[in-house]
Parts: structure tokens; sequence; C-alpha cells
């Protein structure tokens, strides 16, 4: 599972690269990848909220693709030696270093 999420977020990376007209296609094709993979899984992550809005195929998409960014996020941490009370600890120094990255970016 594992090599297809890796493959298919190159492609998906490529697409968004030099197709980047619409943000609605990326996340759309980052959503399939969350319903092809990750929602088959066992144990599922469920959405709470009003059905409105959830039936909505570009909210659905955008929230599968936030999902398969947490999930990423959460595997690239332990990756790199990620555990539970490192984030209790060393909470401050992430906060800095995050706060000096979107700086960088201009985004605050």
């Amino acid at each position: 599972m594992m090599s297809v999420v890796h493959n298919r977020l190159e492609h998906a990376s490529f697409k968004a690269e030099h197709f980047a007209g619409n943000v609605g296609d990326v996340c759309h094709s980052v959503s399939g990848i969350y319903q092809d993979t990750f929602s088959k899984l066992r144990y599922r992550i469920k959405v709470s909220g009003s059905a409105q809005y959830l039936e909505d195929t570009k909210n659905s998409d955008v929230i599968r693709s936030l999902l398969l960014a947490g999930v990423r996020s959460a595997f690239l941490w332990r990756q790199l030696g990620g555990r539970r009370w490192k984030l209790l600890l060393r909470r401050k120094h992430m906060l800095q270093a995050s706060q000096n990255l979107s700086r960088g970016l201009g985004v605050v």
C-alpha cells in the first residue's frame, strides 16, 4: 500500500506542477488516493458534520485530501524518529520552527 500511495502522490505532484490551473483537480486526485488505499483499511476515520456539506463532492475531496495529508505527515513523523513524548517536551521548539517556516513562506 505504501508503494501505491508513493507512486500516486508522485503522479499527483507532477500534475500539480504542470497543470496548476485548478486546485480542485489536484484535490480530486489526492482524494482518490485516500479512497483507494486508506479508506479500505479496517480502522476508519469517521467525519461528523452536516450531511448537506459532506455530500458535496468538492467538500468531500478536500476532507479526504486533508485526511491523507494527516496520515502521511504522521507516517513521516514516525519515520524521522518522532514520538508522542517529543510532542509534549519539544512543543515550544516546534512552534518556533513552524513560525519561522511560515514567515519564510510569507504566510504570517
